[in-house]
């Protein structure tokens, strides 16, 4: 029999089965015989070193199998015809008779549901058909107070399929749904179009729904009596649930580099399993029979379970919450058979448990920066644990207790810092500092007493009121501290480090482990680890750049907007506009422009061209230029009474960037040039004033007429001729019907034309398409085929695209 605790084999069996998920991801199924032999091999080479007997790499070989195909079970979309996915690739309106599946969450313009769908009807239907599966549905409004997770309901939606992230570096909203089950989002528009019904439900149903019910009634209880700038912060460490917690306020826990206390994790767990431990080990104390006839600290041990999963019922049974849930229970487990607990297989175990069920949570952040944490802490007890040693007097013992604290989380840091910066692209430079003093206050004092507070509500509201006022003063406090922190700017943004890159760093650190571990340690041993920090803050692509000798251009997926990346031989940045798609929640400079630009490992771009002042063009640009320090920012001169833009012209002034109007000529290196085509200003249109920008590479050339109409296109065919061919064409007004007249097109007779537009009906125009074709010209869609990507040594080009849409044809 396999000793897995003793043998550490358990350990052996979660990497196999993580291997499998990995293999998955980077080799799905069309990859053919490759995941196969790549899972053979290393049982191959085990058996070969006598590593294990052929039983034990046997089962490792399954648990890799087992990853593999259970990941690519969970992404497939459903198959069944009655499974909401296919029911919104043949229906966009449809009425929904379900029920509300989880806790509505409620944000500043709209309400988050997830509605689980039993039956539906289309249009053109007289009844409802069966129906099955999640939605996630945008409800702009807030939702009636008597529905409740669980409450049968009817409702009105358009369904949509969500797409694949458009551009590199983004969030993959899609994978994240897949990842819980979800393959379909919807909208209503209208409180009229959702009402509850009047069902009676079975005993199985409210059963199902008992939990989301009761964290429900958890978040209602805390909103009720909290102060409203405090119940959104409250409600996220007790339930899980950030909804409602203003954007600076967030912004300033971003900054503070403590936004992981808002998400439930092993440190609440902890905490509160520390907390109920001692309690209930001081109450049994207090009776000499329990003292005398029992084991006092395994029965406290054993009580402590049962709270913490009333607690996991609370805060949504989200996988952090699980994974914290299975390792504190793991460890009372081993504490009440008297087993010696392994932090290796504890670990080990909760990954395990989680992904079974879950395997696309390992490529979640969550899941990630979880496990970063807590194995970096532990792997370093030693370490930090000396620092509690030999204290004889209160002082001392205060200072190492401070010491040891502020060591677990500079540790922290250290094992989720590239990790962070994968996903967020930031650091905050006082996190180790900003922790010590703001987990004290929220995780040691307000989550507590808001435990307690939510268990007495079930007895007496009163007196629960009370202890969760008392509970408010920590977060009071930290909110406090955290606002005048913000003030600091403490965070930095920095490129996506690359995998090897990440690889070498946790490699190096492991070396320098090994040789404290070993007692060889010195300097030298962190030469390594120093190394791989210098690629994270200055990513090698930028070194590679200026060696490099051809043109990419990157017509980004902005949604309804424009902007393009141009990166010229030897490695300079031009970017030409930076608009798109903007809410009060959303700025396409900081969700969608950057993010690409570091996915790219670019930290400075050169220039900047923004075309004329209309917002689709220039909304995202403020962002960039906090970040990217521009030495140059170009405009038409137009003069503009928009509020917004000229507030960016100040704000470029006040970081001392030169603003210019471009004339001929006006940016160029060995073999290529950036021109401004002579354009006249026209009276009372900001569109045909704006700038028309012209590059060449050699044989190459590609032109950027920004939103021109065909009166201004027509003055141009006239004036440039011939001259105006190019290789490719950026489509006018985003393909609007007003533009790419014929004349203009047969003169700059474009082999391709990318046009850059979002969801919009109207862009590209029907009739813009249709003279396009018949121009014997092809096109491409930033919509369809996301970010598209131009190469060119000067002679020829190769496109590539995000999403696997195909070029149209002439």
């Amino acid at each position: 029999m396999i000793h897995f605790l003793d043998h550490f084999f358990l350990v052996l069996v979660t990497a196999a089965y993580i291997g499998g998920i990995l293999l998955a991801y980077l080799l799905p199924c069309g990859s053919g015989i490759w995941p196969l032999v790549i899972s053979i091999l290393p049982a191959a080479w085990l058996t070969a070193a006598k590593k294990y007997q052929p039983a034990q790499y046997c089962l490792l070989l399954c648990f890799v199998f087992l990853g593999y195909f259970n990941y690519l079970s969970v992404i497939k979309p459903p198959e069944s015809s009655s499974h909401i996915y296919n029911i919104a690739g043949q229906h966009r309106e449809v009425v929904i008779v379900g029920w509300l599946d989880q806790m509505a969450e409620q944000y500043e313009e709209y309400t988050r549901l997830i509605i689980r769908a039993k039956y539906y009807r289309s249009k053109d239907a007289d009844r409802f058909k069966p129906a099955a599966g999640l939605i996630a549905v945008k409800y702009e409004g807030r939702l009636k107070p008597k529905i409740r997770p669980g409450t049968p309901l009817i409702c009105r939606v358009n369904l949509s399929i969500p797409k694949p992230a458009g551009t590199p570096g983004l969030f993959n909203y899609k994978n994240y749904l897949a990842g819980k089950n979800i393959f379909v989002t919807a909208k209503i528009s209208s409180p009229l179009l959702i009402s509850s019904l009047d069902i009676k439900t079975s005993f199985w149903h409210d059963l199902s729904c008992f939990a989301e019910k009761t964290r429900s009634k958890a978040a209602d209880f805390i909103i009720r009596h909290s102060r409203e700038e405090i119940a959104p912060v409250y409600q996220a460490i007790l339930t899980g649930s950030r909804a409602g917690i203003p954007p600076d306020l967030l912004e300033g826990f971003r900054q503070a580099g403590v936004t992981h206390i808002l998400a439930i994790s092993g440190l609440h767990l902890s905490i509160l399993a520390g907390f109920l431990y001692s309690l209930f080990r001081f109450i049994l104390s207090r009776s000499e029979k329990l003292l005398l006839y029992s084991n006092v600290r395994k029965l406290a041990g054993l009580l402590t379970i049962f709270p913490l999963i009333f607690y996991v019922t609370i805060a949504g049974g989200n996988a952090p919450v699980v994974r914290a849930f299975i390792m504190t229970a793991a460890a009372m487990l081993a504490l009440l058979v008297d087993r010696r607990k392994n932090a290796a297989v504890i670990i080990s175990f909760a990954a395990l448990l989680i992904l079974l069920p879950g395997p696309a949570a390992l490529l979640t952040s969550s899941f990630q920066l979880s496990f970063a944490a807590i194995i970096f802490i532990l792997a370093s007890t030693d370490i930090y644990q000396k620092a509690m040693n030999n204290s004889l007097s209160m002082i001392e013992k205060a200072r190492s207790y401070l010491l040891s604290g502020l060591t677990v989380s500079v540790l922290a840091v250290l094992g989720t810092a590239p990790i962070l910066l994968f996903y967020f692209n930031r650091l905050s430079l006082i996190s180790p500092l900003s922790n010590l003093i703001i987990e004290p206050l929220i995780c040691m004092w307000s989550l507590p007493l808001g435990f307690i507070s939510l268990a007495v509500s079930v007895f007496n509201q009163a007196a629960a009121t009370f202890v969760l006022q008392i509970g408010t003063l920590g977060i009071d406090l930290a909110i406090r501290i955290i606002m005048a922190l913000q003030n600091l700017h403490p965070s930095i943004w920095l490129p996506t480090p690359h995998l090897s890159v990440i690889f070498a760093y946790y490699a190096s650190l492991v070396f320098a482990f090994l040789k404290y571990r070993q007692g060889k340690f010195s300097s030298a041993s962190l030469i390594p680890f120093l190394a791989a920090l210098f690629l994270i803050f200055y990513p090698p692509q930028q070194f590679i750049n200026l060696w490099q000798n051809n043109t990419t251009i990157s017509c980004i997926d902005v949604g309804q907007g424009n902007s393009t990346l141009i990166s010229t031989p030897k490695g300079r940045q031009i970017l030409i506009d930076g608009g798109g798609g903007y809410s009060t929640n959303f700025n396409v400079g900081k969700r969608v422009i950057a993010p690409y630009l570091w996915h790219l490992g670019i930290k400075k771009v050169d220039q900047i061209i923004i075309t004329h002042p209309d917002s689709d063009h220039y909304n995202g640009i403020e962002f960039l230029l906090d970040h990217f320090n521009p030495q140059r920012l170009w405009v038409s001169g137009v003069q503009s009474e928009s509020a917004s833009y000229n507030r960016l012209l100040s704000l470029a002034r006040s970081k001392g960037v030169k603003i210019g109007v471009p004339e001929g000529r006006f940016m160029r290196g060995r073999n290529w040039q950036l021109t401004s085509l002579k354009n006249s200003v026209v009276q009372g249109s900001d569109n045909d004033s704006g700038l028309i920008i012209r590059y060449d590479h050699q044989d190459f050339s590609m032109l950027f007429p920004g939103d021109i109409t065909s009166r201004k296109e027509l003055e141009l065919a006239d004036k440039y001729g011939k001259t105006l061919q190019t290789t490719l064409l950026l489509s006018p007004h985003h393909g609007s019907k007003y533009s790419s007249s014929r004349q203009f097109l047969h003169k700059v007779s474009p082999e391709i034309c990318i046009v850059s537009s979002g969801r919009s009906p109207f862009f590209p125009a029907d009739e813009t398409m249709t003279r396009l074709r018949k121009a014997g010209i092809k096109t491409m869609q930033t919509k369809r085929c996301g970010t598209i990507v131009i190469k060119s040594s000067g002679k020829g080009y190769r496109i590539t695209t995000t999403l696997p849409e195909k070029i149209t044809p002439r």
